[in-house]
Parts: structure tokens; C-alpha cells; sequence
């Protein structure tokens, strides 16, 4: 008799698993590690400090993590209409169990972050705080969320750059981030519309429609794909980093023109995968000219 239920307790364990990695989100945490790894390793090429960039980059990972679980938690409404198929409105965790994640994770990514400097336990501190009224308010408002996810992202470059003591290399990688992040959070704002004008959340297109939004992240992009040439002009970076660099702007152009051609919500969501991937090309071009 318990060996039946202790079998048939395997499925359900293994689909709370699932839950719990899907609400996580794994791809974007692997990002930010990847991100403060990057940092880390720009500011000092040498072997010397890569025990606490490892140690900064799983800190950082932690606490996005459990961004991701607290703004899911304040999300469900919403995604009850937009994303039915997410761990919370389709039943699979329930809001205590992600809000435990939540507390779990950003609490051990801050007693992580206590393990390095100074800078790295307030930048931690920060950035669970920012996430958390970022999930509560700032994203139902029109450009703050936006602006918000923008400079955290950024800040991961400086995360791992303080680590070695040289955050000025931190400064280009982080701009290219916050402009990529905030046009990626504006296609999402749009897809989202519907499900946001429903829950009441003031978004940039629900607020003056999709259009203008999309204008803005255009603008954005643009602006991005201009300040890619500074780098190497300035002899910050090498020809190397051009070469990539290139490439990578031609997948923004292409971004742009097909959100204007075809603004369904299948294929902005193809879109905002793409722009994920031109960040791991931007990260290559900066390794490749450094």
C-alpha cells in the first residue's frame, strides 16, 4: 500500500518540479549569470578573481529568480488572461509556495553577495527591493517598470565589474543592455495589452496604444545600433568586436522592420525570443574586440 503511494507521488513531485523551474525561468537567470560573468571577466582578463565572479554570477542568478517568483506572484490576474499556462493560474504552485521561493532565493543571493564587497551586498540589496516594488507597482505604470528592468539589467555588468575593482569596464556593455532591455520590455507591454487594459495596469501601449510603443522601442533600437560603433571609434574595443557587432545590428534592423510589418501576437513573442539572442551576440562581440 505505501509503495503505491509513495509511486504515484513521483508524477506529482515531478510536475511541482517542473512548476517550480518553469517559474524560475531558468534561460533568464542563465542570462544574468552569463551577464555578471561577463562583467567580472571584462574588468580583469586574468584567472585572479574568478572564484568570486562564480560566486557573484550564482548571487545574481539567485535573487532574478526570485524576482521572477515574486512578480508571477503579484502577475496572476493577469496572466490568467495573457499566460493561462504559467505554474500560478494554472494551478500547478500555489502563491505561498512561490512567495517562499521568492524569500528564499533573494535571501541566499544577498547572504551570498555579504561574501564579496561592499558593493556587490548593496547592489544585491537593491536589486531585491527594486524587483519586488517593480512587481508590485512600477510595471502597471506607464515607461518606470520599463526603465526599471533596463538599469537592473545593466547593473549586472557593474555587479561583476566591482567584484575586481575596475567598474568602469562595466560602462558600455551596460548601456547597450539597458537600451536592448527596455525596447524587449516595451514588445512585451504590447503583447500584453489586452490582459493589462483588463487588470488595469497603465501600460505605454495601453495608455496611448501599440503604436507608440512601438515607436519607442524603434527609436530605441535605433539608437542602440548607433552606439555600437562607439566602442570600437573610441578604441575601447577591436576590430574584432566590429566584425560581431555588425551582425548583431543586422538582426535589430531586422527585429524592427518585421514588429512593423507583422505586429501579431505570435510573432512578437518570436521577436522578443530574438532580442534574447542578439544580447548573447552583443556579449560575444564585446569578448571577441576586449
Amino acid at each position: 500500500m505505501n509503495s503505491r503511494k509513495e509511486i504515484s507521488s513521483v508524477p506529482h513531485a515531478a510536475r511541482t518540479m517542473s512548476a517550480i523551474v518553469r517559474l524560475l525561468r531558468p534561460l533568464n537567470m542563465g542570462i544574468v549569470f552569463v551577464t555578471i560573468v561577463a562583467g567580472g571577466v571584462l574588468s580583469d582578463l586574468s584567472a585572479a578573481h574568478w572564484p568570486q565572479i562564480l560566486l557573484a554570477a550564482a548571487a545574481g542568478a539567485l535573487i532574478a529568480g526570485g524576482g521572477n517568483a515574486i512578480n508571477d506572484c503579484f502577475d496572476v490576474e493577469i496572466d490568467r488572461l495573457n499566460r493561462p499556462e504559467r505554474p500560478l493560474p494554472s494551478g500547478a504552485l500555489t502563491l505561498n509556495q512561490a512567495n517562499a521561493l521568492w524569500v528564499v532565493m533573494s535571501l541566499t543571493g544577498v547572504t551570498m553577495s555579504y561574501l564579496m564587497t561592499p558593493w556587490n551586498l548593496y547592489i544585491s540589496v537593491f536589486w531585491v527591493f527594486a524587483l519586488y516594488y517593480y512587481s508590485r507597482s512600477l510595471k502597471k505604470t506607464v515607461l518606470a517598470g520599463n526603465v526599471t528592468i533596463g538599469i537592473l539589467t545593466g547593473m549586472a555588468f557593474l555587479f561583476g565589474a566591482v567584484v575586481t575593482g575596475n567598474p568602469s569596464t562595466a560602462l558600455f556593455p551596460g548601456i547597450f543592455a539597458f537600451l536592448v532591455n527596455v525596447s524587449r520590455e516595451l514588445l512585451k507591454d504590447v503583447e500584453d495589452v489586452e490582459g493589462d487594459r483588463q487588470a488595469g495596469a497603465m501600460t505605454l501601449p495601453v495608455r496611448f496604444g501599440k503604436r507608440p510603443a512601438l515607436l519607442m522601442a524603434t527609436l530605441l533600437l535605433i539608437t542602440l545600433i548607433a552606439s555600437t560603433f562607439l566602442p570600437y571609434l573610441l578604441t575601447v574595443y577591436s576590430i574584432s568586436y566590429l566584425w560581431i557587432v555588425i551582425g548583431v545590428d543586422a538582426v535589430l534592423l531586422f527585429v524592427i522592420l518585421s514588429w512593423w510589418r507583422d505586429e501579431s501576437l505570435s510573432n512578437l513573442r518570436r521577436l522578443s525570443g530574438i532580442l534574447k539572442l542578439a544580447m548573447v551576440g552583443g556579449l560575444a562581440a564585446i569578448f571577441a574586440g576586449s
